[in-house]
């Protein structure tokens, strides 16, 4: 019996492990292996983290760049898709929007000033 129970569990907690949302998480970029362009702006070190807040997820970006300035962005989109909320604020007349293919997957579609660019992730 305490066998079975002890297999049970194991099973268990590893179906909860399995069923976990891949997106969300803390992720530390390693700069010698990354193929980013080396530029002031770029990033020397950046840590990102992602919660699940229910029915949207939350983005802490922190990190320096090249030339030693820093760098700190928050921002909440929903899990379905849909308007990106940025903190700072992106430039007036800028607008992110997420389109979601599955869990690990999304674009970001930025509207600027008339012009259109996509990133995927």
């Amino acid at each position: 019996m305490r066998k079975t129970m002890l297999l049970l569990a194991v099973f268990g907690l590893a179906g909860l492990r399995w069923g976990a949302d891949p997106s969300v998480g803390k992720w530390k970029l390693n700069v010698a292996k990354s193929k980013i362009p080396p530029s002031p702006t770029a990033p020397k070190e950046l840590t990102i983290v992602v919660r699940d807040l229910g029915d949207q997820y939350e983005a802490t970006i922190t990190g320096a760049q090249t030339d030693g300035s820093p760098i700190s962005v928050k921002w909440t989109r929903p899990k379905q898709g849909g308007v990106i909320k940025e903190q700072p604020a992106p430039p007036e007349g800028t607008v992110h929007v997420a389109t979601v293919i599955n869990l690990s997957n999304f674009y970001e579609t930025e509207l600027q000033n008339g012009n259109c660019y996509q990133e995927g992730w």
